[in-house]
């Protein structure tokens, strides 16, 4: 059945619109596919998710990137580990081309003892839609990349709001920005910075 993981340990809802974590129940996608558009619209309203909870430390552990990785590409490991088997591998949301892509058994989020209103103890239950986070609209509710942070870093991950570090959130920050084609330049994203660029004109 399909599961996704609690804790992390190794590997966002925005928007309309969140992991490995503690449980097991990451699926292992075979093929990488084009952006596919999800079904429900963009502009769903915000979910409401958990009380945020900070950590103290680090518990997402990244593969060594080269001396010359940025903000961003530290973020995109993140997306990596943390976000996309919610968000999808082109941040195209939780469609079914995406889970289409999972092992079978893994596909039904939300059957029984799954992500279901009856999921397991450690578990939690998964919203039947996972807005995409990148493309063409997508964080049009964000004015400003300040904006996005603040949404990040008071909601997700879906299931553990707060557990990542501030400089992980801004480097999942910094990652959707350039997605979004900002250009950040050579200084880290801080409040600073990210107030004054624009996500919405």
């Amino acid at each position: 059945m399909s599961k996704i993981p609690l804790g992390i340990i190794g590997g966002i809802v925005f928007g309309g619109m969140s992991i490995v974590f503690l449980a097991t129940c990451v699926p292992t996608p075979t093929v990488t596919p084009p952006p596919t558009a999800t079904s429900a619209p963009t502009s769903a309203p915000l979910p409401t998710a958990m009380t945020a909870s900070p950590t103290p430390h680090s518990r997402i552990l990244i593969p060594d990137l080269p001396p010359t990785a940025t903000q961003a590409d530290a973020g995109a490991e993140i997306y990596r580990l943390v976000c996309q088997d919610c968000h999808g591998n082109h941040g195209q949301g939780l469609t079914p081309e995406w889970r289409a892509q999972w092992a079978p058994e893994d596909q039904n989020c939300w059957q029984s003892k799954c992500h279901s209103l009856d999921h397991p103890p450690d578990g939690f239950t998964l919203p039947r839609y996972v807005p995409p986070i990148m493309g063409p609209g997508t964080l049009a509710q964000f004015r400003t990349v300040l904006d996005l942070y603040n949404f990040i870093h008071i909601n997700m991950p879906w299931q553990n709001p707060g557990n990542l570090q501030d400089a992980e959130y801004w480097q999942l920050t910094a990652f959707l920005a350039r997605e979004h084609h900002l250009t950040l330049g050579d200084l880290p994203l801080d409040e600073n910075r990210a107030k004054n660029l624009l996500l919405s004109p």
